[in-house]
């Protein structure tokens, strides 16, 4: 003869799972319910995630920008650079031609001071920088070059774009 057990001696009844919600938004509360800070230490890592991107933002906004440009042409005798000083103007450039531009970057300030340059838009792909990332101490100057070099089966059309050189201030211990 079987002996049945009562529902308290069986031990505890398993939870019920509510209800999935249908859709987009269910699937998204879902997905989100493991990130939302449970702890103060959750809530301190995103407020401090959240003030690095806005730092980062402000900075990329108010970074120095240049615009760059290259016209490219199939004439292999015309090469012209132009006479601009606020921008990065490789002029027309044959295909398979190359052509450098020359920047002085200072740090006028009383802290060391970390650049970087970033190259945007279609004109990115041909640029090379002698120095992307470094360090200026109070007082430094520093040449970078910018050479544009075209590739020979490159289609033959103004390219455009943008240089931008952010600058950060450095302590100088790690």
């Amino acid at each position: 003869m079987a002996r049945e057990l009562s529902p308290e001696a069986a031990g505890p009844k398993p939870r019920e799972q509510p209800a999935l919600e249908p859709g987009f938004l269910g699937w998204l509360r879902r997905r989100l319910a493991g990130l939302y800070p449970h702890t103060w230490r959750h809530w301190a890592v995103y407020v401090l995630v959240f003030l690095l991107a806005v730092f980062l933002l402000f900075e990329y906004r108010s970074a120095t920008t240049y615009s760059a440009t290259v016209l490219v042409t199939t004439d292999e005798n015309i090469i012209g650079l132009s006479p601009y000083t606020d921008r990065l103007d490789f002029g027309d450039l044959p295909q398979g031609g190359s052509a450098t531009v020359p920047l002085t970057l200072e740090n006028n300030g009383r802290v060391p001071t970390r650049f970087f340059i970033i190259a945007t838009g279609d004109v990115r792909q041909f640029i090379r920088m002698s120095d992307a990332f470094f360090v200026l101490d109070p007082g430094e100057r520093r040449e970078v070059t910018f050479t544009a070099a075209i590739p020979g089966t490159t289609e033959p059309k103004r390219y455009s774009g943008n240089v931008r050189i952010l600058k950060m201030p450095w302590s100088p211990w790690p």
